[in-house]
This record gives C-alpha cells, structure tokens and sequence, in this order.
C-alpha cells in the first residue's frame, strides 16, 4: 500500500508524477512509521497471536497512537526538531487519509494529527552575511582547492539547491550573445526550468574544477560529463556532497562559525542568495 500510495497516478498528464527524490523521502517516511508501530504492537501481543494476524497491522491503530507518535516519539524519542516533524507528519497525515478514502481503514486516522505548523520562533536561523560567505570562499581558494572552491562559489552565487548542482553538466554551460552572460540551465523542483546566471569568476571556478578532475574546459554541448564531477567523473550523490559541504565548511574553523546554532549546510547559500539579491534590489516576485 505504501509502494502504491507513492507512486500512483494522480494527473492526467503522466509526467506530472513524484520526482524520485520525493518518492524516496516519502517512502523512508512511511516506512519508518510503519516499523515503529509494529515493534510497539508486538511489544503488546502475544508473538503467536501477532504472527497470526499477519496482513493489515494498521486496523490495530488507534487514535491515541497517532498522538504518541506525532507528540511523543518525533520530538522526544527521535529527538526532531518542529520543522522536521511538520514534514514528517503531514506525509503520514495524507497516507492514512488515502487509506481511509480507499477503504482500507475505517478510522479517521488522519483526523487526529494536532497542528505542527511551524512558528516563526521555531523556524531555523540559516542567515549567512555577505562577508563570512566571502571568508568560506576566500579560504579554500587561497588553500587552492579548487573542487571546494568551485561548489561553494556555485552555491552561493546561484542559489541552486544541492540536488541541482549535483544533477548538471558540463553541457547546460551556455553563453548568451543577447545579454553577453554566462548562464547555467537548470532544472528544480517539478521540473520547472531556470537559467541561473554563472558570473565570469564562477565560470573560472568551475573551469578550475574541470582542470582538476583533468577534464577539457571548452563549452561544449555535447558534453555529458557533471558540471562537478567526482574523481571518477560521476555525478555526486546529493545526500554525500550535502555532508560534504558541512564538512569543509566545519573545517575552515572560522570565527563566525561559533556564533551559529547548528551546522551550515548548503541550504544556507541559498537563503543567502535570496536575501542578498533582495537587498541589491532585485523584485521578490522573480525571488519567490
């Protein structure tokens, strides 16, 4: 049921689907849920009478389960911070009420979720300024790095989001004679498409990158090889250069670093992007 809840159809038009990313977050979701009811069900029956009843466990939930679950377990046990619980429960919330829709189960589960809107005291801090992501990028570029110097520079100019990055070529680099720019043309999320611009000093990061990894650094657009590439010239697993990116920027040590309430992930760089080009006047309509 889990298998088809996440990968039914849902519009006419078969390609308005579930990326593959969300598919794989939902189902982790799910499945997490699932295996924490069953250990707490097989904690409470007799393992010949749970064995027996093998098939639909979740007639056995009630709804004071659901609240354990949601109110207990997510911020204590699993030790969630609100956003991630909102998430969390609104991907559970939308399973039982399939569920029930379709007969499944009789009970309302959905019904009795509380509200996890997150508060705005509760949303996280992830303001970076423009000097200290000038110290992060002046760091690795004076350490000549040019493969931490090129992700950072690229994130924190562009405003991608890392599964982006990870997902581009080499051969979506175009330049555009109307404008006289470098441009980067990107897919997010839903497909939706983006040009995202590429300054002349990201482009020789970039390039710089290439040299490394011993690649040509012409535009071509018949190259299929990563924009950044891995040593083997594959493209990185988005969970993997997202720890990455934490990692080399917890290494830099800088001062500033001490002053913020949880790691830098790549996320930051585009909160950053957003805020900045606000403040250099662009419309927040194009930055929405």
């Amino acid at each position: 049921m889990i298998y088809y809840f996440v990968h039914r159809q849902k519009h006419v038009d078969k390609s308005e689907t579930l990326s593959e990313t969300t598919v794989k977050d939902y189902v982790r979701d799910l499945f997490q849920f699932y295996k924490h009811w069953l250990q707490y069900l097989a904690s409470f029956r007799h393992e010949d009478s749970f064995q027996e009843q093998a098939g639909n466990y979740l007639q056995f939930l009630e709804p004071r389960h659901i609240e354990m679950y949601q109110t207990d377990w997510m911020p204590e046990k699993a030790g969630y911070k609100p956003a991630t619980i909102a998430r969390k429960s609104i991907v559970i919330r939308s399973f039982l009420r399939w569920l029930h829709t379709e007969g499944y189960l009789q009970t309302p589960l959905h019904s009795y979720f509380v509200s996890s809107a997150v508060k705005e005291k509760h949303t996280p801090n992830r303001d970076l300024t423009y000097e200290e992501v000038k110290k992060l990028l002046e760091y690795w570029k004076e350490k000549n790095h040019p493969i931490n110097y090129a992700i950072l520079t690229l994130l924190a100019t562009t405003g991608l989001r890392i599964q982006e990055v990870c997902k581009a070529k080499w051969s979506e680099l175009f330049y555009d004679s109307s404008t006289g720019h470098y441009f980067l043309s990107s897919k997010g999320k839903n497909e939706k498409h983006r040009d995202a611009l590429i300054f002349p000093y990201v482009l020789e990061a970039l390039k710089g990158c290439r040299k490394r990894r011993r690649l040509p650094t012409e535009l071509n657009r018949l190259d299929e090889i990563p924009l950044i590439p891995t040593r083997s010239q594959e493209f990185y697993d988005y969970t993997y250069l997202s720890r990455y990116v934490k990692k080399i920027i917890k290494e830099t040590e800088l001062p500033f670093l001490e002053t913020k309430l949880s790691d830098i992930t790549p996320h930051w760089f585009r909160h950053f992007f957003a805020n900045h080009s606000l403040d250099n006047g662009a419309n927040i309509e194009y930055i929405r």
